[in-house]
């Protein structure tokens, strides 16, 4: 009886996050503006797929289908919406030019910071990140971005310079 109740109340954690998460992108500038930017209608907040699948990264979106990773549900709010951000930028994009997303869960990629795709999505989500959190943030985040894919020092101010584009 009480793994049934433990059972129920993740499930019921998982679909509370999800609605927050919806709801806040339909009150998001930020998401209204890339919705216009795309031409995509404000019906696609409800539509998109968006669900919770184990995997190596926090977020993936393939073929327009937004899946996190369940870890994020103890991470802070702001947080989890910096990479919806992202993943939504992608939903609009595979909608846009009809294309679909990988399925791999590796985004170690040799080329994965050098992809006009995840530029666009990193710009986002930094902003957002930046915007909610405090410039100071999310120039650490990008720094910590950096050094994960292993970018070559030389390399990382202008990178650094080129993902923070939006940021004010």
């Amino acid at each position: 009886m009480i793994l049934k109740i433990a059972k129920k109340s993740q499930i019921e954690e998982k679909h509370k996050l999800l609605g927050k998460i919806r709801t806040h992108l339909k009150n998001n500038d930020m998401a209204k503006d890339l919705l216009k930017k795309y031409k995509i209608k404000d019906w696609i907040l409800d539509a998109f797929p968006l669900d919770f699948k184990e995997m190596k990264v926090t977020a993936k979106t393939i073929n327009g289908t937004v899946y996190l990773n369940p870890n994020v549900i103890k991470m802070n709010f702001d947080i989890i919406m910096r990479y919806v951000i992202h993943e939504f930028v992608h939903v609009l994009q595979h909608i846009s030019e009809e294309k679909n997303g990988e399925d791999t869960e590796d985004d170690k990629v040799d080329d994965y910071l050098d992809r006009d795709d995840e530029i666009e999505a990193f710009q986002h989500q930094v902003a957002f990140d930046a915007d909610n959190r405090g410039e100071k943030e999310a120039e650490e985040y990008v720094d910590e971005l950096l050094e994960f894919h292993k970018i070559p020092k030389k390399e990382r101010a202008e990178k650094k310079k080129e993902l923070m584009k939006h940021v004010d």
